[in-house]
């Protein structure tokens, strides 16, 4: 009996998906950092005039407040002799460095030499875009960023009561914790979450969004650049909502945050009091997921299986929702082929952040220009 010949173009497309996976899977254990907006430190650690030095990105950066009160994150290497700039002090609303006492603006000019020699054109140090929010700092591994800082769905920051906190660090890349987001078997079944697949993923250049939501049950869950997944749970008539996010302190490591909050319905002790008790009990929801987290070597499998199918499995995670047709319902790119080439990098050797069908964006900067579970 006659075999029929399998349809060229779907072999086509399928080689070309399979030729795609193997360039982005090579990408991701390359040299170097997407472009994201990354937790470099809790807000209320920048106390009047301190200085916080922060390992981030392979290299290291100072944090500190500004004249006007906003934060402002730098490159921590002195260009002059290569001092770290966190050992010194502010002057002037300028940070200045222990050594020869060089002072550097908050653009990253070099704004006095003591000595009164002439400033060399190139004595300064990079400036990270900066903002403040959700009781975190964030900078943005790049000149201008490519979009807004993340935000946790169904609620405004000015309408929310909310903790943040410093969760540790995790030794597992900075991408990895966010898979869990959209990893729907892994929430039921490790998390006890109600939670079953969507009807529907949106999948926007620079984020993932999705809702689930039953009689009882109700799950809107937001992934943000590479290192951000934050959601608005609702149990049993309740609303919560939470953000976990990573910065990555070098290749292997990942510095964790998270933010728990509710609603805030204004003032009153007994009001103020509800409030807090929520927010204890949900801090101790996220503690107890971190405990069980260092007791159960399942939520590190992915690193643990860094050359085997689980690490190509989160490779292909994100490209699948545009690359296959069947899932891809808006048809934005039915082919692989189609898919236009991305911008050249920058100065800094900065690529574009993903749009999740390349999740291999990343900047590959020197040093001074250069843990998170659901």
């Amino acid at each position: 009996m006659a075999t029929a010949a399998p349809n060229p173009d779907w072999r086509s497309q399928m080689k070309a998906f399979g030729d795609a996976q193997h360039v982005n899977r090579s990408a991701v254990d390359n040299p170097g950092f997407h472009q994201s907006w990354f937790p470099v430190a809790l807000a209320c650690e920048l106390e009047s005039n301190a200085v916080l030095g922060v390992d981030f990105l392979g290299t290291r950066v100072v944090v500190y407040r500004g004249a006007m009160g906003k934060p402002v994150v730098q490159s921590a290497w002195c260009p002059h002799l290569g001092a770290d700039l966190s050992i010194g002090e502010l002057v002037n609303n300028q940070i200045r460095c222990a050594y020869h006492h060089w002072r550097f603006d908050e653009a990253g000019g070099c704004a006095d030499i003591p000595t009164g020699d002439k400033i060399p054109p190139g004595a300064r140090i990079f400036t990270y875009p900066t903002v403040e929010a959700w009781g975190l700092v964030w900078a943005f591994n790049g000149e201008k960023p490519l979009f807004d800082v993340p935000r946790i769905p169904g609620i405004e920051e000015g309408e929310l009561a909310f903790e943040p906190h410093l969760r540790g660090i995790r030794t597992v890349p900075h991408w990895v914790p966010t898979s869990n987001g959209v990893d729907f078997q892994h929430l039921r079944t490790l998390h006890n979450l109600q939670t079953g697949a969507p009807d529907a993923i949106a999948v926007l250049d620079y984020s993932i969004e999705y809702c689930i939501e039953t009689a009882s049950y109700m799950q809107h869950g937001l992934i943000t650049g590479t290192n951000v997944f934050a959601q608005h749970l609702r149990r049993g008539g309740a609303d919560s909502f939470m953000l976990f996010a990573g910065a990555p302190i070098d290749q292997t490591r990942t510095r964790s945050f998270f933010v728990v909050g509710v609603r805030s319905h204004g003032g009153g002790e007994r009001q103020s009091q509800s409030v807090s008790e929520k927010l204890q009990g949900l801090r101790s929801f996220v503690e107890k997921t971190a405990r069980r987290r260092r007791a159960d070597p399942q939520h590190d499998a992915l690193q643990a299986g860094r050359n085997g199918r689980l690490r190509q499995a989160f490779v292909s995670l994100f490209q699948i929702c545009q690359r296959v047709p069947e899932i891809c319902a808006a048809g934005r790119l039915t082919d692989p082929q189609q898919r236009p080439a991305g911008p050249p990098p920058d100065q800094r050797g900065n690529y574009a952040a993903p749009n999740w069908g390349n999740v291999s964006s990343t900047s590959r900067g020197g040093h001074n220009v250069p843990d998170q579970d659901i």
